[in-house]
């Protein structure tokens, strides 16, 4: 069985999921969620606002 990975950088939503896949399917190991709501106050901000609010986040790393 081998461990996969998808990230998700979405522009509100962070999405980490790590699973066990075989040949019949996958198993969910770990999932994780961070609000980093990049395009709150539209799309047009994103850039002025995405080094603040990425270095402004907990680190998770103990989660894993």
């Amino acid at each position: 069985m081998k461990k996969m990975a998808v990230l998700d950088l979405g522009t509100n939503t962070f999405h980490l999921h790590i699973a066990n896949v075989g040949e019949t399917g996958f198993e969910t190991v770990f999932k994780l969620q961070i609000p980093v709501k990049l395009g709150e106050g539209g799309i047009n901000h994103l850039q002025n606002q995405l080094k603040s609010r990425l270095y402004a986040l907990p680190p998770r790393a103990s989660e894993w």
